[in-house]
């Protein structure tokens, strides 16, 4: 089993899932043209409490690295 490094956490307990991710604090310096630290893969416990919209989701896919 390999390991994949935590390049970072980022907790936004008092945000919305509601808000646009662009908006949030925590992530939009990683969503940016560039990010502080190369990364691939986003985790969060319930997709819900990242956005709450479709059209949120897909920003967040096209906006990840490939």
């Amino acid at each position: 089993m390999s390991s994949i490094p935590i390049v970072a956490t980022v907790e936004d307990l008092h945000v919305s899932g509601g808000l646009e991710p662009e908006k949030r604090d925590g992530l939009k310096e990683w969503l940016s043209e560039l990010p502080l630290s190369p990364w691939k893969t986003l985790v969060v416990p319930k997709l819900d409490r990242l956005v709450r919209s479709v059209l949120d989701a897909l920003f967040l896919r096209t906006a990840t690295p490939a």
